[in-house]
């Protein structure tokens, strides 16, 4: 990295090679001994530190408040199809 930083907030990208591209980033943060933590979800098979919600409980503590607050047609919308990746 031509401009040092002192760390990386890293948010890697889900796509059908998930593992493969952002194992190439973090192994480039490496060699420049740049520090890093990702988020929301980590990388298979890369021993990383990472911070992640817990959806589900996310979830259902929205669900319940909207549903105290005299919400009846509530929509969760979810991706599917990369299950383990979180």
């Amino acid at each position: 990295m031509k401009n040092r930083v002192a760390g990386v907030i890293f948010a890697p990208v889900i796509d059908r090679v998930y593992a493969q591209n952002n194992t190439k980033i973090v192994t480039q943060l490496e060699k420049q001994r740049v520090s890093y933590v990702l988020i929301d979800r980590y990388i298979p098979g890369v021993l990383s530190n990472y911070v992640v919600a817990d959806q589900w409980e996310s979830s259902k503590t929205i669900t319940r408040y909207l549903w105290e607050q005299g919400h009846r047609n509530i929509l969760l919308a979810v991706v599917s199809g990369y299950d383990g990746v979180y």
